[in-house]
């Protein structure tokens, strides 16, 4: 049995195409953890551009991977993005990052 390893861009981006041909209406469902973050700013780029739809949830388990195990850098940084970008849901990451 092959375990899947992630998604691949290029697949997504067809995928995305192909519901716009069909004229589909588009949501993002995402959930902010650990290792996607940093990702954020790109993502919200793309969705504004896209024009879909977008919400953001926060990942808490497994604990290893939730947010407020970031370094006091990262977190800053995060709240940057928080605050200058158009990210769903925005205030309660902020507030759950305290």
């Amino acid at each position: 049995m092959k375990l899947l390893d992630g998604s691949k861009w290029n697949d997504i981006l067809k995928f995305l195409d192909q519901m716009a041909k069909h004229k589909f209406t588009v949501s993002i469902h995402s959930v902010i953890h650990l290792n996607n973050w940093h990702g954020f700013v790109d993502l919200s780029n793309f969705i504004k551009e896209q024009k879909f739809s977008w919400t953001v949830g926060l990942l808490t388990y497994p604990v290893k991977l939730n947010i407020q195990h970031l370094n006091n850098s990262d977190k800053d940084l995060l709240r940057y993005i928080l605050h200058n970008y158009d990210i769903p849901n925005r205030s309660f990451i902020l507030e759950y990052i305290k």
